[in-house]
């Protein structure tokens, strides 16, 4: 839900504010630190809400002051746009509030050290299937596969191999990432 809403919220709001609310990158309390692609600054609310309501940080009011600051910095950055739509902005906060929540219960799943969930490749190799199966039965029931491949990419072989390389190199590229990370 938190990519899917991101996503659909560019039908409704420029690139600009999106960006804008997309932009901060910042390490979180607890180990947890999105990915740039998906950075919501507005998601450091929620990820800090649920680390608290979880249990995985203590409550500290330093740490209530910098993300208020952040955040509204945020506001401030976001205040005069002049391409506002409500809806838009709805869904870019609640796929906010979602990433806090996955990041949060990533989280938790990695102290899970007996379900062999103690590092991020391990995360990544029993959630990456869920998740991917999730995200291909929504867009075959929102959006319809017969229209994907009748699209000119897949014309020639050339093309063929352009277009696999383009959706292959970044989940390269993020997979290199995690590794990483460990």
């Amino acid at each position: 839900m938190d990519i899917g809403l991101s996503n659909l919220s560019l039908k409704f709001i420029t690139l600009s504010f999106y960006s804008t609310s997309h932009s901060l990158l910042s390490s979180i309390p607890c180990g947890l630190t999105p990915p740039p692609a998906m950075c919501k600054s507005s998601s450091l609310i929620f990820v800090l809400l649920f680390a608290f309501l979880f249990r995985l940080e203590i409550f500290s009011w330093r740490l209530v002051f910098v993300i208020t600051l952040i955040s509204a910095g945020v506001v401030l950055m976001v205040a005069t746009e002049t391409a506002f739509h409500l809806t838009g902005m709805l869904m870019v906060f609640s796929a906010s509030a979602l990433g806090g929540l996955r990041w949060s219960l990533t989280q938790i799943l990695l102290r899970k050290r007996n379900m062999g969930m103690d590092t991020p490749v391990a995360t990544v190799f029993w959630l990456a299937p869920v998740m991917g199966f999730t995200l291909a039965f929504v867009s075959i029931v929102i959006e319809g596969w017969g229209n994907v491949f009748s699209l000119p990419v897949w014309e020639t072989p050339e093309k063929t191999v352009r277009t696999l390389g383009l959706i292959t190199a970044p989940g390269c590229l993020a997979f290199a990432m995690v590794l990483s990370e460990f």
